[in-house]
């Protein structure tokens, strides 16, 4: 009977039943609209922050910076000064990676690099430096290069200039050999060499009297001058090897929030990063950039071994004049990450920091991975504890911009769900009144 009715009202009301009908139809319409838009932003919020890195890198800028050779004594003070553990502590802060880095040598590998330091210097053992007429430039044969950019060949003729020396006059005895200091200059099949006043800051630091170095000594022999490891030009040769030709071992807990990979300068072309339980076990592995292992003929699998100093460095650098390339470590290659200016010599391997303090540095002093979306927050908290001199940049991988555009789209369709609850609501309502 209920039916039979409810059949015969409709008939007799076709206009209001096709707009009843139409309007529910709509508001249904737009609520699942709304309900699965507001679902899927949800959704890919949640995802975004699954596949999102915020990083916060910290960085001094001295008055050197970027120049690497030099030591900044107020640098090294301020940073000294620096309470890290309320950084390390913050509750937006899900990992602290301060920056602990060594210097290694790998025998066989040439950086070949422009932009290296020294690239223009060479300390030659060169013998029979004699003059063809009185005008003419002095000439000698190369006996060895103890350091040089190019690596010159044994043999070739050698030009001696002294042109560049205040107060010094350059008389060899053509019978004698001569260990020399100076600027380099390939000149067709021979070799130009201006000499020059030697003097490095480190050098200074350590002691040295670098005014009181003359560019030349006459040696005995080559075997006569490396019995005499204290000899000023060996000094000089192997600070300068092991400038020129460095690899940067940077200890750290996590290889892919470091800056490096968290932006996509670099990325794995084969292997894999090491895992957190890796760094915590202290694991012998390494990730190599494409650079070295193709200097090197390594690949996955293979042994990386490395000379490295003998105990820490006496000064927050890396690397100390006069230290020695005494300790041997190995390194099983795990991956070869792509290559990148700035990054090609870098070797990383896992470990877990002794201190929130940073050990040995250059100019990056750590970097934080902190909660997506507290960058700004974060920033406003921890720029007080800083020294004016420290920089502070953020990196989220697009987190934030697209957040914020699902975060509208988010309320929008709460709001678009919620109106079309109502309405939904109210025309029921209506109509069965």
């Amino acid at each position: 009977m209920i039916f039979r009715n409810s059949i015969k009202s409709i008939l007799r009301t076709p206009v209001k039943t096709v707009l009843f009908a139409l309007l529910i139809a709509a508001v249904t319409a737009f609520l699942y609209l709304g309900v699965n838009t507001w679902a899927a932003s949800v959704g890919m919020l949640r995802e975004c922050d699954g596949n999102c890195a915020t990083i916060v890198a910290m960085e001094y800028l001295g008055d050197y910076y970027p120049y690497e050779a030099a030591y900044d004594e107020g640098m090294a003070a301020e940073v000294a000064d620096i309470d890290f553990s309320p950084i390390a502590e913050n509750k937006n802060v899900l990992l602290w990676q301060p920056t602990e880095l060594s210097i290694g040598i790998a025998d066989g590998f040439v950086a070949h690099s422009e932009g290296m330091l020294y690239n223009d210097f060479c300390v030659l053992v060169v013998r029979g430096i004699h003059q063809y007429h009185e005008n003419s430039p002095y000439c000698g044969t190369l006996v060895e290069s103890l350091y040089s950019y190019r690596g010159y060949v044994p043999g070739r003729s050698v030009y001696v200039y002294d042109n560049r020396l205040d107060g010094v006059d350059f008389v060899p005895d053509p019978e004698a050999t001569y260990v020399l200091f100076g600027y380099c200059s390939p000149s067709g099949m021979s070799l130009d060499i201006y000499l020059l006043h030697f003097n490095d800051d480190m050098a200074g630091l350590s002691g040295i009297d670098c005014g009181a170095v003359l560019p030349y000594r006459e040696i005995e022999s080559i075997e006569a001058l490396r019995e005499d490891g204290d000899n000023i030009f060996l000094l000089v040769a192997d600070y300068y090897n092991v400038m020129s030709n460095k690899l940067y071992v940077y200890r750290t807990e996590s290889l892919l929030e470091l800056e490096e990979f968290n932006q996509d300068y670099m990325r794995l072309l084969s292997g894999r990063p090491f895992a957190r339980e890796e760094a915590r076990a202290g694991a012998k592995v390494c990730v190599i950039s494409e650079t070295l292992a193709n200097g090197l003929g390594l690949k996955v699998g293979d042994t990386l071994r490395l000379r490295m100093p003998e105990g820490g460095a006496t000064l927050p650098s890396t690397f100390s004049w006069g230290q020695r390339l005494t300790r041997t470590e190995s390194y099983t290659v795990l991956g070869v990450a792509s290559h990148c200016e700035g990054y090609q010599f870098n070797v990383y391997v896992p470990a877990v920091p002794r201190s929130p303090h940073p050990a040995h540095y250059i100019y990056k002093l750590g970097q934080a991975t902190i909660k997506n979306g507290t960058a700004g927050s974060f920033l406003a908290q921890i720029k007080p504890l800083l020294p004016a001199r420290v920089s502070l940049s953020a990196y989220d991988q697009g987190y934030q911009a697209t957040a914020d555009s699902l975060f509208v789209i988010r309320n929008a369709a709460a709001a678009l769900s919620l109106v079309a609850f109502a309405v939904t609501v109210a025309a029921l309502a209506f109509f069965a009144y």
